[in-house]
């Protein structure tokens, strides 16, 4: 079986020594076996020391973010959710059960939900 890496995400268990691959047919189809990943994968919230948030923001549930990312006054993370390294996350915003490539940057006030940015 061959698979066409336009509609096929692989993923990996870190407990387990197994590769998983989903495939889908529609575009909002990526988006739900994004959900389950991310359900999958994190289980606990894993914040870089390099990582730079303010005093005033809120981190709540399985979060991962990488090195070099900075979130802003007021912003609130609700996990599970993935930010890339580099990525910076303005004042007032909500990002929830999303994943977040590297460098991606977000605005002030925006809320981003069950979401993908390469």
């Amino acid at each position: 079986m061959s698979m066409n890496p336009y509609n096929t995400i692989v993923g990996s268990n870190s407990t387990k020594s197994t590769l998983e691959s989903f495939k889908f047919q529609h575009p909002w189809e990526f988006l739900d076996i994004t959900q389950e990943l991310l359900k999958f994968e994190i289980k606990a919230t894993t914040i870089s020391n390099k990582a730079t948030f303010a005093k005033t923001a809120i981190i709540e549930g399985p979060c991962v973010i990488e090195d070099h990312v900075v979130i802003d006054d007021f912003a609130k993370i609700k996990g599970p959710v993935y930010i890339g390294e580099g990525s910076f996350i303005g004042m007032g915003s909500l990002i929830r059960n999303s994943m977040l490539g590297h460098k991606t940057n977000i605005g002030f006030n925006c809320e981003i939900g069950k979401s993908y940015f390469a």
